[in-house]
């Protein structure tokens, strides 16, 4: 996105919320929001939870970007050529 110039704000998609029943032009009233715009990631519903051993409710209780996190870290091993079998076992361990 950086490289690219994009802006990652849009209106909030239609399929995550119904943003007229949760709009309010007063940033002060309790239980609303004052925006109708947000960062949001594109196809949040495609993780394979399955693949991380994680079951579909606790998947769907995670916040998209936990899913982005374990889905860049694998790619990071495979990237770097590492065979995640080989890593059990060791002494090992992702930190962000």
């Amino acid at each position: 996105a950086l490289e690219q110039g994009v802006d990652a704000i849009g209106p909030i998609p239609a399929d995550r919320w119904d943003t007229d029943r949760f709009y309010s032009v007063s940033p002060q009233q309790p239980g609303r929001m004052s925006t109708r715009w947000g960062g949001f990631i594109d196809h949040v519903d495609a993780f394979d939870a399955a693949f991380f051993g994680i079951s579909a409710r606790v998947a769907e209780q995670m916040d998209p970007q936990q899913r982005l996190l374990l889905e860049v870290c694998w790619e990071a091993l495979e990237d770097a050529g590492i065979v995640p079998a080989d890593l059990a076992g060791g002494r090992t361990g992702v930190f962000v």
